[in-house]
């Protein structure tokens, strides 16, 4: 059974090192474009790590298009980010100013001096971050260095017959639920089929090579990654097969964090454990702020009558809730699954003020080990 359903266990350790001695490595736009959110030392880091290994490395057309068209878009998301929070702490530090009395009985003032200087001290570390950014606006820095390292390793663009053909494909495609890019289906901005072009023109080029790839991709949705009951991402098998079927080669994935820890563990070079952290908090900080957006969203449409289980609206609420404070990777169709059966018949119950009277129970913390904190990208 095995041979007809091999992407359905997970590979030896032989495969894997096998896979990466010779595999081409292939990044897409997420992974170019999550340099301009590293700090300067992680993206040195990265950056040495892609050096390692660039006479390897291929970027398909439509990757290094999609990198080219939302690069700006990136930079100035950092920027207006580094607006809000020099906003927050200038209101910190005017609050604490007016809060209290110069002479007051029981804070030293001292103690509000301190506090005062270390809201200045961060705005002006924060200030010089944006102006980093600001000048990336103007002079890449960041590209140029892209622009060395994968001169002459992008791949052709597909003629406009052949997109058009593509798009005439996805829509079948995504009917029937075949991976990838069926999640941007209803995409308004951008180009739905994006990842589906991308995809293909991985199958071309290992097709011509008649080599496997390892895939690193940034991005999370369902539509690339099987996530099991722990969170941990394993790639659809639909794409493990596609890739076998077609090219003739097999196919590893990789989250940009499972990358660089595979990295040191295959290639033996090693990479510092606080980049990959930081990768992983990157993430994990994404998620958790993606998800609570969406989570308020879903709490504004919730609403109330009186013939529905309250309690277990709650305590689907409080898992969500969960959830996004820990950064689990639910997909938001888990998610919409989780609240479909209640969303109908809900009309203005405050739930807010139900989960207030009963809050979840707090669980005792429990230490974990390294390998329960794995970065997630595991290939089985």
């Amino acid at each position: 059974m095995r041979d007809y359903f091999s992407s359905y266990y997970p590979k030896s350790n032989e495969l894997i090192q096998e896979l990466w001695n010779k595999a081409l490595f292939v990044f897409d736009a997420s992974v170019l474009l999550k340099l301009y959110e590293l700090t300067p030392a992680a993206r040195r880091e990265f950056m040495r790590t892609l050096n390692r290994i660039a006479d390897r490395i291929w970027i398909p057309y439509q990757a290094a298009f999609e990198y080219q068209r939302n690069r700006i878009h990136v930079i100035e998301k950092q920027i207006k980010m580094a607006d809000a929070v020099l906003g927050t702490l200038k209101q910190i530090k005017k609050d604490v100013e007016g809060a209290l009395p110069k002479e007051h009985p029981f804070v030293d003032a001292q103690v509000v001096e301190e506090i005062i200087k270390a809201c200045q001290r961060a705005r002006e570390k924060l200030k010089r971050k944006k102006c980093d950014y600001q000048r990336l606006l103007k002079h890449d820095l960041i590209r140029e260095k892209l622009d060395s390292l994968l001169a002459g390793r992008i791949g052709e663009p597909y003629r406009t017959d052949q997109l058009v053909e593509i798009c005439e494909v996805a829509q079948k495609r995504y009917r029937a639920r075949i991976p990838p890019g069926y999640a941007d289906e209803n995409k308004v901005e951008g180009n739905p089929f994006g990842d589906l072009i991308i995809w293909f023109q991985i199958i071309d080029k290992a097709r011509v090579e008649k080599r496997p790839i390892i895939l690193v991709t940034d991005d999370r949705k369902e539509d690339w990654w099987v996530y099991d009951a722990s969170g941990v991402l394993t790639p659809r098998q639909e794409l493990v097969d596609e890739m076998k079927q077609k090219a003739g080669v097999e196919l590893l994935m990789y989250t940009p964090e499972a990358f660089l820890k595979d990295f040191s563990v295959y290639r033996k070079q090693k990479v510092p454990k606080r980049t990959i952290e930081e990768l992983a908090d990157l993430t994990a900080w994404k998620y958790s702020e993606s998800l609570k957006h969406y989570i308020s969203q879903m709490q504004a449409q919730l609403p109330s009558i009186p013939q529905i289980d309250l309690a277990q609206v709650a305590a689907i609420y409080n898992s969500i809730q969960k959830a996004a404070e820990q950064a689990q990777p639910l997909s938001t169709a888990q998610i919409q699954a989780a609240f479909a059966k209640y969303l109908g018949e809900l009309r203005n119950f405050p739930l807010s003020a139900y989960l207030d009277e009963h809050p979840p129970p707090k669980k005792k913390r429990t230490e974990s080990s390294d390998e329960d904190t794995e970065s997630k990208g595991n290939n089985g």
